[in-house]
């Protein structure tokens, strides 16, 4: 019986302790994911400005039409 209360303690203690350095670990590893990310992105010479595209549009299409369904009651 005496055995049987120990090995519920060490697991209990086990998994508080898991319980609370895990999410400690996790927000340290994403942090440091997040650094290298913004490092990366900083030094590959991406910009956030948009570039403007020219639409090329056939001459062979026409114009644009857009249509509206209706309901007709019988």
């Amino acid at each position: 019986m005496g055995t049987l209360l120990t090995i519920l303690l060490f697991i209990i203690l086990f998994f508080w302790i898991v319980g609370r350095v895990l999410p400690l670990m996790l927000g340290w590893w994403v942090k440091r994911k997040l650094n290298r990310f913004g490092n990366q992105q900083e030094s590959s010479g991406f910009s956030n400005e948009k570039q403007r595209k020219n639409k090329i549009i056939d001459k062979n299409v026409g114009e644009y039409v857009d249509f509206v369904e209706t309901k007709e009651d019988d």
